[in-house]
């Protein structure tokens, strides 16, 4: 499926839905025609950054060579999958 950008309002409002338990999330997503994963992305970016974790990023991230080599090292060591690691290492630097 192609990237596809959502304003932050239209986040927070099927966001509201969700978190008002008015649909189920398969209800939600075909609705909305929003992959599940989509949506249990905004709701963790939402309990993490409030609103703003809604807003769309205005620039890509950046990661240094070193992170980069050791998520790879614990992906293949099994240790956490590679999205699991670059949250776990992002949340150490906020």
């Amino acid at each position: 499926m192609p990237n596809k950008f959502y304003s932050g309002q239209f986040k927070y409002e099927v966001l509201l839905a969700y978190k008002n338990e008015n649909y189920t999330v398969e209800v939600l997503t075909a609705m909305y025609r929003i992959p599940n994963v989509t949506l249990y992305n905004w709701v963790e970016k939402f309990e993490m950054y409030g609103l703003s974790g809604l807003e769309n990023a205005k620039t890509w991230k950046s990661y240094s060579k070193e992170l980069k080599e050791a998520a790879v090292k614990d992906h293949i060591l099994g240790e956490y999958s590679h999205v699991e690691y670059i949250r776990l290492t992002i949340l150490i630097f906020i």
